[in-house]
Parts: structure tokens; sequence; C-alpha cells
């Protein structure tokens, strides 16, 4: 038989550290149904220890804990008090859920089937030559609204800054350079891209180097290497090209936007197809009919 025990609001957090203190030092421990002690109690409902030990993750600190379960408590109170106070203000009519329920069941029924039929079905490989078609037809959509920038930068320990011919082979565009570069570095950097074809916009570059931070109408010398040291790192940003705001934005930097429209369209004509193909089967086997 349990025990119904229910803790003061004064001694409530007491009674909650406790429970966390043995639950986060003895996590396989079971607590005994026999005296699994109340924690809360809404109307009817009752919330016991053995009910926050499915909502604290191993591994919490204790005072993350207990604001965990704080919270845990105060909504569970709440939520069950608001569903008393609805179903006691609710005329039946009101309560029924029947319908809803199915429209909801269904569209999950027909949202499952045609994710495991595109899985099955769709294509998903662009190939160049489609990109560029696309782009080639639809540039006029691609307009940037912002300034966009052609960069390389990277990321290496200040020791390495100083080695002879960094700064000369960063500053180079032709790509065996930036090859030679990217062997040398590859070892110490944290990060880096010297593609060349790598386009960001204002916002991008200050995430990506915070104390880059320009005027708003200055556009970044062309081929200058912009430095930026932190505790035991360089950042380096060189600009190779910048397309204004207004421009169209080069295919590049399009790219994958064409080739997740490519596919989308492709999904949305798969669907199209498998619904009339459905609708045919099921009028040819008299399984649907107007009247």
């Amino acid at each position: 038989m349990r025990m119904f025990y229910y803790p003061s609001n004064k001694h409530i957090l007491k009674h909650i550290a406790i429970f966390i203190t043995l639950f986060l030092f003895s996590c396989n421990a079971q607590i005994d149904n026999e005296n699994d002690n109340v924690l809360a109690r809404a109307n009817d409902k009752y919330l016991y220890e053995s009910d926050l030990r499915e909502i604290l993750p191993q591994g919490i600190r204790t005072r993350d804990s207990l604001i965990l379960v704080k919270n845990y408590i105060n909504n569970w109170i709440k939520k069950n008090i608001l569903i008393k106070k609805a179903g006691a203000n609710l005329t039946s009519q009101q309560k029924d859920f029947t319908k809803q329920l199915e429209e909801y069941r269904n569209s999950l029924l027909i949202y499952e089937y045609e994710k495991n039929f595109v899985m099955q079905e769709l294509d998903t490989t662009v190939t160049e030559k489609e990109i560029n078609q696309y782009y080639a037809e639809n540039a006029g959509n691609f307009i940037v609204s912002g300034d966009l920038y052609r960069t390389n930068f990277m990321e290496i320990p200040d020791t390495l800054i100083d080695k002879p011919g960094i700064r000369e082979l960063f500053r180079c565009s032709e790509k065996h350079m930036l090859d030679s570069l990217a062997n040398i570095i590859s070892g110490y950097s944290y990060s880096y891209d010297l593609s060349n074809n790598l386009w960001m916009t204002r916002s991008e570059i200050y995430h990506l180097f915070p104390g880059w931070n320009p005027d708003a109408a200055q556009i970044p010398e062309k081929e200058r290497i912009y430095e930026i040291a932190t505790n035991s790192t360089i950042k380096l940003v060189i600009f190779r090209e910048t397309i204004p705001a207004g421009d169209t934005a080069p295919l590049s930097y399009a790219g994958e936007q064409i080739r997740e429209i490519i596919v989308n369209k492709r999904k949305s004509g798969l669907l199209k197809n498998m619904h009339r193909a459905i609708l045919e089967e099921a009028y040819k086997n008299n399984e649907a009919e107007i009247y």
C-alpha cells in the first residue's frame, strides 16, 4: 500500500533536494512502490517521486535539477487544474474531439505513407548541367538583398602566422598556391576555406569574425588581408569579389539553393503522379465513385 505523504511548501524544496541527491548518486536504484512518496496533488491527480525520474537527465547538476523539478511540478499542477476546470465548463459536445482526432490520425497516416514513398522513389541526384540550365533560365529570381562577398579565410595558431610565405600564399588567388597553403596549415588550422568559391553575407562575416566591423556602408578593400587576433590564434579573411545588393547572385552562391528547388519540384511531381495513379486505380477497381 502506497504511503500518501504531502510535504508542506516549507519543506518541499528540502524533500525534492533529498530525492535529487539520491537520484544523482544512485541512478540505477529502484524506488520502492510501497514507499513512493507524493510530491504534489491537483484535485484527484497525484505526482509521485517515481514520476520525476524520467525527467532528470544523467549528469545534471544538483542546482539545475532543483530548478527543473520545481518548474515541472508547477507546470504539472497548472496543467491538471486547467484540465479539470476546462472539463467542468465545457459541454459534452465541446469536449467531443472524436472528429478532430480522426482527422489528425488520418493526416498522420497520409504523411507517413507519402514520406516513405518519397524516400523510396525520389531521385535526389542533381547534375551540374541541370543546375546551370535552371540558373540560366531563372537568374532573375536570385537577386541578393544585401552585399555578398567572395572570400577566403583561415584561423591558425598565432605561432604559425610568422612562418615564411604564409601571408603571401594566402593573398594569392591561384588554385595551386592556395592548395599549397592548405597543405601547410591543415595540421594546425582550426578552420579554413581556400576554395575561392565561398560567398558570405555581411552578417555571416560578423559571426565568423566578430572583430571585423567596418562602417556599414564601407565595402571591404579588395585583396586586402584583414587579421583578427584572439588569445592564441589569428583569424585572416581576404575579399576577392563583391556583389552589391540588388545584383544577381553568382551561380556558385545560388547553386545549393537551386539543387534544393529542383529536388523539391521532383518531390511535388512524384506525389502528384502518385495521387493520380491511386485515384485512377480506385475508380477502375470500383473502390470509389461519384453520384
